[in-house]
């Protein structure tokens, strides 16, 4: 991705499926956590929202409370990807 790239990324992973839903910057922040809160009332069991204009990541876990961090360099799949790390030293 190159610095002019403003979008808003959700990165979702199921048991059987893993895919990443771009969504435009024209979609609002909120619009964008109530997409993630509809993934995960369908079952998706983590997800990725990367916001880059905040340098900041929320991630959402079904049955827990969404966590944000700040600038973080890398993301771990938890439990859902064990022995998943996504780098992102370069991302921001």
């Amino acid at each position: 991705m190159g610095g002019s790239d403003t979008g808003t990324t959700v990165k979702i992973s199921t048991p059987s499926t893993r895919f990443c839903d771009r969504i435009n910057v024209s979609h609002r922040l909120k619009q964008a956590q109530l997409k993630m809160q509809e993934y995960l009332d369908n079952g998706v069991k983590l997800g990725w929202l990367f916001n880059r204009l905040a340098k900041q990541v929320e991630i959402y876990q079904c049955g827990k409370r969404k966590v944000v961090l700040e600038q973080p360099n890398k993301l771990l799949g938890e439990a859902i990807l064990p022995n998943f790390v996504l780098s992102l030293d370069s991302f921001w």
